[in-house]
């Protein structure tokens, strides 16, 4: 068991080091763990394996901030489940899109300005995240980016699970005050942004 984890650290040392060699091999050791991983979320075949392909492409990209004494499988294991929620807020938002259409007796041009509208709201809902005190982005970023619980940020963090749920909350009303005040869109669409913030909240 030694030896495996031993070897395993040379790997990420040589991939730090840039040996596209050792690199090779970590992907094919890891390929079907993170594949499966992801698509246990995802569902969808395509989807995993577009996801495990940019893992890799991040791994290389940031292969000089490795440290080969840190699990390499739970590093990569995070870097999917953020990639993974990405992906699953960008179907999401779509989804959104496309429900709100069904809805709607509207003429192309119509159509393509809510397209515009939906644009601009996640764009201003980005905005509203980068605008947040710092804490409280921490906080929000754990909780949205990094899927952990209110528990799980409590310890990371060393604070109140009170605090997070607090944190959290003014982390959303502050979003919804900023695209609200900052949007010139139809209430109806952000109503359904604001709604997809709060969901299993």
């Amino acid at each position: 068991m030694k030896k495996r984890i031993c070897d395993e650290n040379d790997l990420v040392l040589q991939v730090k080091l840039g040996n596209d060699a050792a690199f090779r091999e970590l992907f094919f050791k890891y390929y079907h763990k993170i594949f499966y991983f992801a698509q246990g979320f995802l569902k969808v075949k395509e989807d995993a394996e577009e996801v495990v392909h940019d893992v890799f492409i991040q791994v290389w990209d940031n292969r000089k901030k490795l440290d080969p004494s840190k699990s390499f499988e739970g590093y990569v294991r995070t870097v999917t489940r953020n990639l993974v929620y990405n992906l699953l807020k960008k179907k999401s938002y779509h989804q959104l899109y496309l429900d709100y259409k069904k809805t709607q007796k509207v003429d192309l041009r119509s159509q393509i300005e809510e397209q515009i509208y939906f644009e601009e709201l996640e764009k201003l809902s980005r905005e509203a995240y980068d605008n947040l005190p710092s804490r409280r982005k921490e906080i929000f970023r754990l909780s949205r980016e990094e899927g952990l619980t209110h528990k799980e940020i409590a310890e990371k963090l060393g604070i109140s699970i009170n605090t997070v749920k607090d944190q959290m909350t003014k982390a959303l009303i502050d979003i919804r005050n900023y695209i609200s005040k900052c949007s010139h869109v139809p209430h109806s669409l952000v109503f359904l942004i604001i709604l997809k913030f709060f969901q299993n909240f």
